[in-house]
């Protein structure tokens, strides 16, 4: 929960974005805001890629699900770090931003 002069809001997502516009952790402009977003993005597909199988109760579906994450977890981790590199050692803009 966030209280912020007498009011609170409790959706932790809601108080993270609002936070990190309060903070300048969202880029300098709208254009390094959409990278940022696009990354986060990408970082959620991933997470997705890598947890599809735990929640599958068919077996057969499962090992589906966990061989299609064995081959596009590489292909997210090379593009984030390539991303990283090119940004020197940050995900966007050289600088902190909410993706560390």
């Amino acid at each position: 929960m966030l209280e912020v002069d007498g009011k609170k809001i409790v959706q932790s997502t809601a108080i993270f974005r609002y936070l990190t516009k309060q903070y300048g952790l969202v880029g300098k402009n709208d254009w390094e805001s959409l990278e940022i977003d696009s990354t986060v993005d990408t970082i959620h597909d991933l997470r997705a890629n890598i947890t599809a199988y735990h929640y599958k109760d068919n077996e057969i579906a499962k090992e589906e699900k966990l061989k299609n994450a064995k081959e596009k977890v590489p292909y997210y981790l090379e593009r984030l770090d390539a991303q990283v590199q090119k940004n020197g050692g940050y995900f966007v803009g050289g600088v902190t931003s909410y993706l560390y």
